[in-house]
């Protein structure tokens, strides 16, 4: 991953341990705030939701139960606990992917209305999925892997442009004429083939290949294979349709209380709030902003998804964005007549869904499973709907793909874990 940093320009200096990044590429502070009543508050833990003592203790309580776990560490098969990627997880936890995170949390005393909103949140932030429909090991995994949530630096990396500046680092990187656009796979043989419409010559062509690396979501693999050759099961894969809006704003939102930071809250909606595009943003001051709102659209069961991505796509464009504005609107009363432009994108399938079971019952090492040539290698064959995830299944792929090839590995992927 630090090669990545290298190469797209992010790492600039020290050592793995130490790093030292690119300042223009690290969200300035504030970072959070959160909404309640009206009013503003740092941080993302609303204290006082429930009984203000209350909730303090059972924050307390959690920061020592994570705590706890950290200083265990690794495990008896000597892997970490809870690692990146979550396939190299030691096994001794596996069973808490049996049940669920809000149980687990329960049956811990781990409980009270600030604790419980906190991480919620956070499962629906990371995974699409409310606290009580996410594996207990994937919630915990969001509190450890990354080191101890609560003693961790802050650094996020942030761009106006967003993923762009990655997509764009990533095809500096390709070789001229190895790209192809304009062309749509309709059909990929295990044997070693795909078969493409090209869009400008109108007709179908085939590429033949030793390895295939299916960086796609994962559910698109089983209408393309030939029937019976997909190894997963009707119902392994699971995913949440998200609402992402960017709005223009000529005017920068503000809010009683707390100031505007990068990440912006609201408690009591069922939206995850908005992050500030442009927070930060080096050179002369601009008016406005550039407001990018998060809707999972969560649900419990298939049916529930699936109408809810009906809704989601049957929804026209513009009473999507009079929704955006509406829902702005209420965080901001008078913000409405200072949007400038509304981009709303619909994700029907956004994020794999870490449900109970996924990670370890099965589900997860199905999906991952070659079919032949074909390496399935997104993020959701990991099961966490994570970068970490998608970064590291698609370099294990690539290192596959080469040993096929009968080529010297490349010493940059020596340390992949299998």
């Amino acid at each position: 991953l630090f090669v990545l940093l290298r190469d797209l320009g992010l790492w600039v200096g020290g050592t793995v341990d130490d790093p030292l990044f690119d300042g223009r590429y690290l969200a300035p502070a504030p970072l959070e705030r959160h909404r309640r009543d009206g009013l503003w508050r740092e941080g993302l833990a609303p204290i006082g939701l429930g009984d203000p003592a209350e909730d303090e203790a059972a924050f307390a309580r959690f920061e020592v139960h994570l705590a706890d776990l950290a200083r265990r560490a690794v495990g008896s098969d000597g892997r970490r606990l809870f690692d990146f990627p979550a396939r190299a997880s030691s096994r001794d936890l596996a069973g808490l992917d049996a049940i669920d995170f809000a149980t687990y949390l329960e049956r811990n005393g781990l409980s009270s209305p600030a604790l419980d909103w906190y991480v919620d949140y956070a499962c629906r932030d990371d995974y699409g999925l409310s606290a009580r429909d996410t594996s207990a090991f994937a919630g915990l995994h969001h509190f450890l892997a990354r080191g101890l949530e609560f003693e961790r630096g802050t650094r996020l990396f942030v761009s106006p442009r967003g993923n762009h500046h990655l997509v764009e680092g990533m095809l500096a990187a390709c070789p001229p004429g190895r790209l192809r656009t304009g062309h749509a796979v309709v059909a990929v043989d295990p044997a070693g083939a795909v078969t493409a419409y090209d869009v400008a010559a109108r007709r179908n062509v085939r590429f033949e290949a030793n390895t295939i690396l299916w960086a796609a979501p994962r559910f698109v693999l089983r209408r393309l294979l030939p029937e019976g050759a997909d190894p997963t099961h009707q119902g392994d894969l699971g995913y949440t349709p998200w609402r992402v809006s960017a709005i223009e704003v000529d005017a920068g939102p503000g809010g009683i209380g707390a100031p505007l930071s990068w990440d912006n809250v609201d408690v009591e909606a069922d939206h995850l709030g908005y992050v500030v595009a442009n927070h930060g943003e080096i050179g002369p001051p601009r008016p406005g902003a550039v407001l990018v709102l998060y809707e999972p659209l969560v649900g419990r069961t298939a049916a529930e998804l699936s109408a809810a991505r009906r809704r989601l796509l049957a929804t026209p464009l513009d009473a999507a964005a009079a929704e955006v504005v509406a829902t702005l609107e209420d965080l901001h009363p008078g913000i409405a007549s200072h949007v400038r432009h509304v981009h709303v994108t619909r994700w029907g399938h956004a994020m794999i869904r870490p449900y109970p079971g996924y990670l370890f019952g099965g589900p997860r090492d199905r999906a991952a499973a070659p079919v032949g040539a074909v390496v399935p290698c997104a993020a959701d064959t990991a099961g966490l709907p994570l970068f970490e995830e998608a970064f590291a299944s698609g370099i294990r792929a690539a290192a596959r793909a080469i040993a096929r090839a009968g080529r010297r590995p490349d010493p940059d992927l020596a340390h992949v874990p299998a």
